[in-house]
């Protein structure tokens, strides 16, 4: 999903750009990495099978 989402958000920007799309105005845009990365649930991959880690056994305290 989140690799969908990168693409999408740089066809919204080269779909946005003022005036004539150049080669290299569009580059610039596909080269640029994400700044922000949506994270979610953390995935452990045993054989074809995806478990989701939802019990967090590291708990941590507020000093």
């Amino acid at each position: 999903m989140n690799g969908f989402l990168n693409w999408y958000w740089q066809w919204v920007m080269i779909e946005n750009i003022d005036g004539e799309g150049t080669f290299e105005k569009i580059l610039a845009i596909l080269l640029d990495k994400p700044v922000i990365k949506l994270a979610g649930v953390p995935m452990e991959l045993r054989g074809y099978r995806t478990f989701y880690k939802l019990i967090i056994s590291k708990i941590i305290s507020a000093n």
